[in-house]
């Protein structure tokens, strides 16, 4: 005689399964953020040998823009971080295409949500932030910067994810090379994006996650964590006159 199961044996079976994918599911979803987390570190080892190949380019220079504006550098601009560094990342940037103009992969973090501007539906072009301390001169913002210049590099932030978990359709710099200190997007609840902290390209060149200890002193900004030409947690009483 052929059996059926019963009515309470599906029931059971069905509660098994729910709570077996109770238990997975957050360990898929734990695999799945940190694929991304690796991929993005390899972006930003990717943007480590662009800056190295520009820079051997260029005189030792880094990628320098003087048309930041409120922190920002429009999409239309033609010395667009991005698209200085697209040839040396293998990318070809059509500039017909308003829709795309600048975005570049290796300047998006996987973690972070594509974001759509409101009217002109332009997605963002950049996942990170880059630090406006090391393309452009401090405080006059005016020239280009010589990594060769630069001091415990190993410690210095070039690129970072984007803290604020959104980003807008231009490239952001914080801090930036005029108004640097003030920035309110390094808060200490912000602690990145990563697992463990948030997303860094360093100025040897070497990309790791690091923990917002790193760039924060409790719960202000570490300056010295962005300041290329000043040793690494050195007293921020005084950096050449920069005012806070």
């Amino acid at each position: 005689m052929k059996r059926s199961f019963t009515l309470i044996e599906l029931l059971v079976v069905i509660a098994i399964i729910a709570i077996l994918a109770g238990m997975l599911l957050p360990a898929l979803n734990r695999a799945r953020d940190k694929a991304k987390e690796i991929t993005c570190t390899n972006n930003d080892k990717q943007l480590g040998l662009a800056y190295a190949q520009y820079s051997d380019n260029s005189d030792g220079f880094m990628p320098f823009t003087d048309t930041i504006k409120n922190n920002q550098q429009v999409l239309s601009e033609k010395t667009f971080l991005s698209l200085q560094l697209a040839p040396y990342v293998g990318a070809s940037v059509n500039e017909s295409d308003t829709a795309n103009l600048g975005r570049i992969k290796n300047f998006e973090c996987p973690l972070l949500n594509t974001y759509v501007a409101g009217t002109d539906r332009k997605k963002f072009v950049c996942g990170k932030w880059p630090n406006g301390m090391a393309h452009a001169m401090p405080k006059t913002g005016t020239s280009g910067i010589k990594i060769s210049n630069g001091k415990a590099l190993s410690s210095k932030i070039i690129i970072m994810c984007d803290l604020s978990g959104s980003m807008r359709n231009s490239i952001v710099f914080r801090p930036a090379p005029l108004n640097w200190y003030s920035s309110g997007s390094f808060k200490k609840e912000r602690t990145g994006v990563h697992s463990s902290g948030n997303g860094v390209l360093f100025g040897d060149g070497h990309a790791a996650t690091v923990s917002s200890s790193h760039w924060m002193n409790g719960s202000s900004l570490n300056p010295s964590a962005f300041l290329l030409d000043r040793p690494y947690r050195e007293d921020d009483t005084d950096f050449g006159g920069i005012t806070k």
